[in-house]
C-alpha cells in the first residue's frame, strides 16, 4: 500500500538494482558499456514507440488529436498519474537519435531515421504533457551542439548537418500539426490555473513535514509523501481507500468514500458489447453511493466510458444484489468490428459517498454468451487481477523534484542530489573536451528529466530510478568505455 511506511520498498528497487548492476560489472560478470547501454535504450525505445503508436491506433486514431486520451504505454505506474511515461521518453529521446545517427547511413536507413524520430517526436507530443514538450527540447539541445561542432562525433557523411536540418523540419511538421487539434489548446489554455493550483499544493506539501532537526536534515523518509498527505493534509480531497476484509470463509473487498479511487479489472475485448453485471454489496455506513464504469481503458485514461450510477446502498447486514444490463457502444463505423476485437476493457467499481464505507463479497460480468469475464471475482485471492486508479494525482505526488528531495530526504539528501548533478555535469563535459561525445549525450537525458521535474516527480517510480541510476554509472564510471559500432 501506497499509505504505509512499506512504500519506501517499492522505491528503493530501483537503486538496488543500479547497485547489482555495479557490482557485477565490476567483478566482470556483466558486460556494459556504453555500446551496449546506447543499443538497448535504443531498442527500449523503438519497442515503446510500437506499443504507444498501436495504443494510439486502437483507443483514438493516429490523427484524432481533439479527444483527451493520453498515452500510458507499458508505463503500469500512470494508474496513479504521474508523468512516468514522459521522463522515460526524454531521457531515452537523445540516445535514441544519436544512435540512429551513429549508424553508416544508405537513403534506405536514412529514411528509416526520419520516420523514426517522426514517430518518436509524435509520441511525446500525445502525451499532451506541456512540460514534456519543452524538456524534449532541451534534452536534444546537446546532440545537436554535438553534431554541429563536430559531424564526425555523429557519423562519417558528410550529410550530417543537413540530417539535423532535416530532423528540425520534422519537428516543426508535427508541432503545427498537434497544435492544431482542440485538446492541446485547452492544455495551453489552462497553463495560468494550473501553475496556480501547482504554488498552493507546494505550500501544501511545505506545511506537511515535521519542525524538529532530524526531520530538516533527513527528511519524512523515502515515499512516505502519500501517507502524510492522506493523514496529516488539510485537504478535502483525500483519495479514499481500497481494502481486503479476511474471514474464515469468505474475503470482501472494503471500498472507503473520499477522492474517487477505483478498483478495476481489465478483462478480454470483445465483439459484442453487450453484458449482465450482478454485484453483492452492502453499505457499513450510511451515505455509501457505489458508480458503475465500463470502459476501453489502458492503464489510467479511458476512450470510452459507460457510466452507471447504482445509487445509495442502504445500511444493513443483509447482502443486496445489485443487477445492472450494460450495453458499450462506438461510433467508429465500418472499422468498428476490427477495432472491438482488440481493444481492452475495464470494469470499474467505486463507492462516491463522502464519510461512507462500502463492503462488496462478488462481481459478476457476463457477455451474451453468457461467459463469466472477471477473474477472482469473490476476492477469494485478495485483490489479484484486481487494480486500482485515482483521478487526484496531487495525493500521490509532491509534483516538484526538488521539493521531494527534500520532503523525503531532507536537506542533506537534496545537497547530494545537487551534488550529483553538478559532478555529471563536470563528468560529461571532461568527456566531451577528450573526444568523446556519449556522456554529453546521456547528460541531455538528464536534463530532459530535471526539467520534467520541475513540475512532475518522476522519482517516485523505480523504473525511472533504475535508467536514471544507469546513466550515472555509465557517466561517471564507465566514461572508459566509447560507444562504438563494432
Amino acid at each position: 500500500s501506497y499509505f504505509t511506511q512499506y512504500n519506501a520498498l517499492r522505491l528503493i528497487k530501483g537503486p538496488m538494482w543500479v547497485g547489482l548492476i555495479y557490482i557485477l560489472v565490476r567483478h566482470n560478470q556483466m558486460l556494459f558499456n556504453k555500446r551496449t547501454l546506447f543499443n538497448g535504450i535504443t531498442l527500449g525505445m523503438s519497442l515503446t514507440i510500437a506499443v504507444c503508436l498501436i495504443e494510439r491506433l486502437l483507443f483514438t486514431g493516429l490523427l484524432d488529436l481533439s479527444k483527451d486520451y493520453r498515452i500510458a504505454g507499458l508505463f503500469s505506474g500512470m494508474h496513479i498519474g504521474g508523468a512516468y511515461i514522459d521522463s522515460y521518453l526524454v531521457l531515452a529521446l537523445p540516445v535514441f537519435i544519436y544512435t540512429l545517427l551513429h549508424r553508416q547511413r544508405t537513403a534506405v536507413w536514412t529514411i528509416l531515421i526520419y520516420i523514426s524520430v517522426l514517430a518518436s517526436v509524435y509520441i511525446i507530443y500525445v502525451t499532451y504533457s506541456r512540460t514534456t514538450y519543452l524538456a524534449a527540447v532541451f534534452c536534444v539541445l546537446p546532440l545537436l551542439w554535438v553534431a554541429y561542432k563536430n559531424q564526425r562525433v555523429i557519423g562519417d557523411n558528410s550529410d550530417t548537418k543537413k540530417s539535423i536540418v532535416l530532423l528540425g523540419l520534422v519537428l516543426l511538421t508535427i508541432s503545427l500539426l498537434v497544435f492544431s487539434g482542440g485538446f492541446i489548446q485547452k492544455r495551453v489554455v489552462d497553463v495560468p490555473a494550473d501553475m496556480e493550483n501547482r504554488y498552493s499544493h507546494w505550500k501544501m506539501v511545505l506545511s506537511l513535514k515535521q519542525k524538529d532537526v532530524f526531520h530538516h536534515l533527513f527528511g519524512m523518509g523515502l515515499g512516505q509523501y502519500p501517507l502524510h498527505y492522506f493523514w496529516s493534509s488539510n485537504s478535502d480531497r483525500r483519495p479514499g481507500v481500497i481494502g481486503i476484509k479476511h474471514a474464515p470463509n469468505s474475503h470482501t473487498v472494503l471500498l472507503s468514500g473520499g477522492s474517487p479511487v477505483y478498483l478495476n479489472q481489465h478483462f478480454e475485448p470483445q465483439k459484442m458489447r453487450v453484458f449482465s453485471l450482478m454485484i453483492k454489496a452492502r453499505a457499513l455506513t450510511p451515505g455509501s453511493h457505489l458508480v458503475i464504469y465500463l470502459c476501453e481503458k489502458s492503464y489510467l485514461f479511458s476512450a470510452d466510458c459507460l457510466v452507471r450510477h447504482i445509487g445509495a446502498i442502504a445500511p444493513g447486514s443483509e447482502w443486496q444484489k445489485v443487477n445492472v444490463s450494460l450495453t458499450l457502444d462506438n461510433s467508429l463505423g465500418k472499422f468498428q468490428g476490427v477495432r472491438d476485437s482488440f481493444v481492452p476493457l475495464s470494469l470499474g467499481l467505486v463507492n462516491t459517498g463522502q464519510h461512507s464505507l462500502l463492503e462488496i463479497e462478488s462481481v459478476t460480468l457476463r457477455n451474451s454468451n453468457g461467459k463469466q469475464l472477471i477473474r477472482n471475482h469473490e476476492f477469494s485471492h485478495g485483490t489479484h487481477h484486481w487494480f486500482f486508479t485515482a483521478d487526484n494525482h496531487l495525493a500521490w505526488h509532491v509534483e516538484n523534484l526538488f521539493i521531494y528531495f527534500w520532503f523525503e530526504l531532507g536537506i542533506i539528501g537534496l545537497l547530494i542530489f545537487l551534488a550529483l548533478l553538478s559532478q555529471l555535469l563536470l563528468a560529461a563535459l571532461g568527456s566531451y573536451k577528450s573526444g568523446q561525445a556519449e556522456d554529453i549525450i546521456l547528460f541531455g537525458g538528464v536534463c530532459g528529466l530535471v526539467f520534467i521535474g520541475l513540475f512532475n516527480s518522476p522519482f517516485d517510480f523505480p523504473r525511472i530510478l533504475l535508467l536514471f541510476g544507469l546513466y550515472c554509472i555509465s557517466i561517471l564510471i564507465f566514461e572508459s568505455e566509447p560507444y562504438k559500432t563494432t
